[in-house]
């Protein structure tokens, strides 16, 4: 058997490559973040991998009066998990949204057009059911938040889906806002699509109108 380290600073990704057309856990190469490590084994025509997490943190970013939160999506991996708690906007009444580059973070796509996303949600003041069909310049990822209520945040989860050149990158999310009653209960699921079908390669966390206050974002590769 052969251990392997990435000892690299965040960001960083080592990839293992079989000898020709070795596969590695039935794929041909595997990605390894820092930090992580891997022991291989040869089957004689194929290795196997072993010790690995099916969530390997990316990155952690804090939120601090910030106008948006970026990460680049590391190379290798087809599907992530974004986690993101205690949000809290500047501006009342404001939301989540994410949207997508095709080129490492240098520009995102921001048209009126270029997302699709459908999305379920409570409505405060009397907890009935509510959806939408959109065509907007995000994928909206929770409820508006309410910033008179100090005790109200926001929380949720979103799996993205990268794309492949062919089908279109995919946003499912699920988010909630919540005080210490029920009248500012809020609970939203979404789901949306780039509306191209090239592969992407970073996103971008940003409300619907001013900065987020507070807010810990999490991105994890799927594996």
């Amino acid at each position: 058997s052969i251990q392997v380290i990435n000892g690299g600073t965040t960001g960083a990704v080592l990839t293992i490559d079989g000898n020709a057309s070795e596969t590695i856990n039935g794929a041909l190469t595997l990605p390894l973040l820092a930090g992580e490590s891997v022991e291989l084994f040869n089957s004689g025509a194929a290795w196997v991998a072993t010790g690995l997490p099916s969530l390997a943190l990316v990155r952690r970013q804090t939120a601090s009066a910030s106008a948006q939160i970026d990460f680049v999506l590391p190379s290798g991996f087809s599907q992530f998990e974004l986690d993101f708690f205690d949000v809290v906007p500047a501006t009342d009444g404001a939301a989540l949204g994410l949207r997508t580059s095709t080129d490492s973070g240098a520009s995102f796509a921001a048209g009126g057009t270029d997302y699709n996303s459908t999305a379920f949600s409570t409505l405060p003041a009397s907890n009935s059911m509510t959806s939408s069909n959109t065509t907007t310049s995000s994928i909206i990822l929770g409820p508006v938040i309410d910033t008179a209520n100090t005790a109200i945040s926001m929380s949720g989860r979103a799996r993205i889906y990268v794309g492949n050149g062919t089908r279109w990158a995919n946003v499912v999310a699920q988010g909630s806002n919540l005080d210490n009653g029920t009248a500012l209960l809020s609970m939203w699921q979404s789901g949306g699509h780039r509306a191209n079908t090239t592969q992407i390669n970073a996103i971008r966390l940003l409300l619907s109108t001013g900065n987020i206050t507070n807010g810990t974002f999490s991105l994890y590769a799927v594996r």
